[in-house]
C-alpha cells in the first residue's frame, strides 16, 4: 500500500509539472495534424517530455508509454514492468481554442492492472486521483 501511495503522489506531481508546461506553451505552441481530426502541438510533446522525465527520474525501473512517441500503443502485458500509460493533454482540440475542457491523463499497470491513475483539469484545477484499494478523491492532498 505504501509503494501506491508513493506511486500516486508521484503521478500527481508529475501531472501538476506537466500542466505548468501547458500554461507556459499557451500562446506559442505549433499544431499539426496526426491524422484527420487527430492534433498534435509542441505543447503536447513538451507536457509528455515533462511527465516522463519526472517519472523516469523518480522510478528508473519502471517503462512509460506515451501518447505522443509515436511508438507501439499497445497496453504493456502482464511481464511488463510496472508501466506509466500518459496523454499529456487529453482534450487537444480544446487546447488549441482555448476552450477550458482538458485534461492530463497518467495511469500506472502493474502486472497487468491498473493500480493508479490520475487526470489533473488545469483550467479549473481540479486533481482526480485513485489508487488500488486507497479509493478516488478530488482536490485531496
Amino acid at each position: 500500500m505504501n509503494d501506491l501511495i508513493a506511486f500516486l503522489d508521484a503521478a500527481t506531481e508529475a501531472a501538476r509539472r506537466a500542466a505548468a508546461v501547458l500554461e507556459s506553451w499557451r500562446r506559442k505552441f505549433q499544431v499539426k495534424e496526426k491524422g484527420r481530426f487527430d492534433l498534435v502541438t509542441d505543447a503536447d510533446v513538451a507536457s509528455q517530455q515533462a511527465i516522463q522525465a519526472y517519472l523516469s527520474a523518480t522510478f528508473p525501473d519502471h517503462a512509460f508509454l506515451g501518447e505522443e512517441e509515436g511508438a507501439s500503443k499497445s497496453r504493456p502485458g502482464p511481464d511488463a514492468p510496472p508501466t506509466w500509460i500518459v496523454d499529456p493533454i487529453d482534450g487537444t482540440t480544446n487546447y488549441v481554442h482555448d476552450y477550458p475542457f482538458y485534461c492530463i491523463s497518467i495511469g500506472l499497470q502493474i502486472a497487468g492492472e491498473m493500480v493508479v491513475g490520475v487526470v489533473y483539469d488545469p483550467p479549473h484545477q481540479e486533481m482526480f486521483a485513485a489508487s488500488k484499494g486507497g479509493g478516488a478523491w478530488l482536490n485531496c492532498e
